[in-house]
């Protein structure tokens, strides 16, 4: 993948020809999908490919194509601008983590010393990425006063979740179902479990059973997709490992057994919810984002963006962090 930043495009449209070219565009896109939410994402995508070039999305040709969009569409475009949502603890409380939608390259950061000097931060890899995100932004219900009280361990988990989720529902989401359905089976549905899985862990009145069996669900639909791809049995079973052995005999790689081990539970749980407890329930999703993320690039089609992450040391006035910088990039492959 090419994690380097896009340069400016080179091209140069009149109002009047970019008007032309967007609107044929438009065209086309009315005719495939009918819905408007998220259009001019995708009439920024079908204008690089049409004219072949990599764009990013803070260029000043695509934010004259986005507004061109917003001009026809305005408030109609308006779309949820998550990949979804994790859980993080925190203190033997879990908190909502959003996890932010992007193209391109940026850092992430999680310490609590930055608040008023982000321009004198440095990222071991990449002290020039596209944009830099703030963590404490993506998690609902820290206060400034909590944030300045977090260690360096908790500082560093949150990061780590927030890569774990990143990957997990990216690349779920990149399994373009075909709107006849000949896309990948059962993948709307699996990731619509992933959702229920952290939704359960992090709602007001919390249910870690349905967390739990959500989980299962999502698992057992990625698992059973893989083998009917690959010319496997579709079984109709909750056994995480009988699911796993078909898959491995239609080509996939063994699995850790700890996480078919973590996300495994009886039917019961959705009618005993309180016979798992928090610490099982958010085992159990985070061991479906860590599957979620190993499978799903494995499947077709695909929307044919990669996800990646990579974990290096920050600077603060010169001075180096205890707490990891995080590096999340979103692309296509080079062109030969």
């Amino acid at each position: 993948m090419n994690t380097e930043i896009p340069r400016p495009v080179d091209l140069q449209f009149t109002d009047e020809e970019l008007h032309k070219v967007l609107t044929e565009i438009d065209a086309e896109l009315r005719a495939k999908n009918p819905q408007v939410s998220g259009r001019e994402l995708r009439g920024w995508s079908e204008f690089c490919r049409r004219f072949n070039v990599s764009m990013a999305m803070h260029d000043p040709l695509a934010e004259r194509i986005f507004n061109w969009f917003k001009q026809q569409y305005g408030d109609r475009l308006r779309v949820n601008w998550n990949f979804g949502n994790t859980a993080v603890e925190i203190r033997h409380d879990l908190y909502a983590m959003k996890l932010g939608f992007f193209y391109g390259t940026g850092i992430v950061y999680c310490d609590p010393k930055l608040s008023g000097i982000p321009s004198s931060t440095k990222a071991s890899f990449n002290p020039h990425a596209a944009f830099r995100s703030n963590l404490f932004e993506k998690i609902g219900g820290l206060t400034p006063d909590f944030i300045k009280s977090l260690t360096f361990e908790e500082c560093n988990r949150m990061l780590e979740a927030y890569a774990r989720g990143f990957l997990g529902f990216s690349r779920m989401k990149d399994i373009q179902a075909t709107p006849d359905r000949s896309g990948a089976p059962l993948c709307k549905e699996a990731l619509d479990d992933l959702n229920q899985s952290a939704t359960h862990l992090t709602a007001s009145k919390p249910n870690y059973g349905f967390s739990k069996w959500s989980s299962l669900q999502a698992a057992e639909k990625a698992l059973k997709s893989y083998a009917v791809q690959n010319g496997g049995k579709l079984l109709k079973t909750h056994d995480l490992t009988k699911l796993e052995k078909e898959a491995v005999n239609a080509g996939l790689a063994p699995l850790k057994p700890s996480w078919l081990q973590d996300i495994q539970c009886a039917p019961d749980v959705r009618y005993a919810a309180d016979s798992v407890t928090k610490d099982e329930a958010l085992r159990a999703h985070y061991a479906l984002l860590t599957l979620c993320s190993h499978i799903a690039p494995l499947l077709k089609p695909q929307s044919g963006w990669i996800s990646d992450v990579k974990f290096g040391t920050c600077e603060i006035a010169g001075e180096k962090r205890p707490i990891k910088a995080l590096m999340v990039m979103r692309g296509k492959p080079c062109r030969a």
